[in-house]
């Protein structure tokens, strides 16, 4: 009897406490000069007579189509965000925390292939990007730290055949650059230092047959 009673004392003082929280409500906006609604959002009026965001949020073109869509959280977007092509098919998908890009990020074609992949935290990329053809072959892939490119990044063909490598350190080329012709062979091999040229850069024909050579300096 007691556990009852105190079961009941725990859900009348929660009602009470949801009760007492701000009240939201619905709003729509419209375009200008039409009666096409371009944003419909939840949010509540602040102490300070504020109103903000709080709940799902829709933004229309003026066709009346959802653009985007979404959910805030006391003024901050939050979870899962996406937008659509024209098409109505998803442009991209993104995770949000505190306002800021945290998560899984998606972007795909007008035709629905899938086209760029990359994780973020706290809204700057980290972790290994891949951006694809629409065949869904891999066009590009590095990996990234704190919102920098680091590390090789490999560039293909729609064929799915490597044309260039180029080595990254803390956001800009810096070591080794290859670039290959369509049948695989070498191209040309040389280095970066700092985002520009440095070193001797060497040139083949297909045959392998060196063609060219090229110095360059730093001053």
């Amino acid at each position: 009897m007691k556990k009852i009673q105190l079961l009941s004392i725990i859900t009348i003082i929660t009602v009470l406490l949801i009760s007492c929280g701000p009240k939201r409500e619905v709003k729509e906006v419209f375009h200008p000069g039409t009666d096409v609604i371009s944003e419909k959002y939840e949010f509540f009026t602040d102490e300070d007579g504020n109103e903000v965001k709080d709940g799902f949020y829709e933004f229309y073109d003026d066709k009346g189509n959802v653009v985007s869509e979404g959910q805030y959280k006391k003024g901050l977007r939050t979870g899962k965000w996406v937008k659509y092509h024209e098409n109505r098919k998803i442009r991209n998908t993104a995770e949000f925390k505190n306002d800021s890009l945290h998560g899984e990020y998606e972007a795909f074609y007008n035709t629905g292939e899938l086209k760029t992949l990359i994780s973020y935290e706290n809204g700057r990329r980290e972790g290994q990007y891949y951006s694809y053809f629409k065949n869904g072959k891999v066009q590009s892939e590095v990996v990234y730290h704190d919102g920098k490119r680091e590390g090789l990044q490999k560039n293909y063909s729609e064929d799915g055949v490597l044309v260039e490598e180029k080595e990254y350190k803390n956001g800009v080329p810096n070591g080794i650059y290859n670039k290959y012709y369509i049948g695989g062979e070498l191209h040309e091999q040389g280095f970066f230092k700092l985002s520009k040229p440095d070193s001797i850069w060497h040139t083949y024909n297909k045959e392998g047959i060196l063609t060219g050579t090229t110095t360059y300096s730093q001053k």
